[in-house]
């Protein structure tokens, strides 16, 4: 099964114009390796519409793309400047500094004894920080928020929450193995080039698989078009 983050609106986007100009390139290689009498050959006519329908289904795609990519740019800003204007996002984030993160300090995670004892306003602003960060996670890993922007406005935050926290996301797995998993996820992705690295190989990689099955997919296809069927290409010609 493959990760949300892989199926990203504009990754599937990106999929499918390589799908598309994998089909034309094997339906120029199959059009080119016909002999010049053979009436699969298409006219001046039907280049000319084939060249059009190319062009057109791969600006659609193009543009729906670059409409994607621009629609999450700009989704991702307005939930970064909403969260800088929230009063309620301000003002936990400044208890849960104050309390764990004090200035000229270094970090003090929240203790199993704070967890086990009575319920404080730091520990519920510690608590509201984390689900912010699990619904921001979420965003990233399905592509509803552009994750270069929020990794370089929130990185530092979020490894510094999770750091804090640490004792409440083990006490929320150890009732659920699901709580905090995509802030789970986002933590380890944006602490390890590794991972990054490896899923800009595998897109690269499948990128290429489908541009080249779609060409020989569809020269295959072409290939199975006998005399007999051909000479529905020329429909059109004088």
């Amino acid at each position: 099964m493959l990760m949300p983050s892989i199926l990203r609106p504009s990754r599937v986007l990106g999929l499918l114009i390589c799908a598309v100009i994998g089909g034309f390139v094997g339906f120029l290689d199959w059009q080119l390796g016909l002999e010049s009498a053979d009436v699969r050959q298409l006219g001046a006519a039907q280049w000319v519409l084939a060249m059009g329908a190319f062009t057109a289904v791969v600006g659609w795609l193009t543009s729906s793309f670059v409409t994607v990519r621009n629609s999450v740019k700009q989704h991702t800003m307005s939930t970064l400047l909403q969260s800088r204007l929230s009063l309620a996002y301000v003002d936990r984030l400044k208890k849960v500094n104050e309390t764990y993160a004090p200035i000229g300090t270094g970090l003090r995670p929240i203790t199993v004894e704070e967890l086990n004892g009575e319920a404080s306003d730091p520990l519920s602003a510690a608590r509201y920080m984390l689900n912010y960060f699990e619904f921001i996670a979420v965003g990233v890993r399905y592509g509803d928020l552009d994750e270069m922007l929020m990794k370089a406005s929130l990185a530092g935050i979020l490894n510094s929450l999770c750091r804090v926290g640490d004792e409440m996301i083990k006490v929320a797995v150890s009732r659920d193995p699901e709580n905090f998993e995509h802030l789970r996820w986002l933590n380890a992705r944006w602490q390890s080039k590794r991972v990054r690295t490896l899923e800009q190989v595998a897109l690269v990689v499948l990128g290429a698989v489908v541009l080249v099955a779609s060409g020989y997919s569809t020269h295959g296809l072409l290939e199975t078009l006998t005399p007999t069927t051909a000479p529905l290409l020329q429909l059109g010609m004088a």
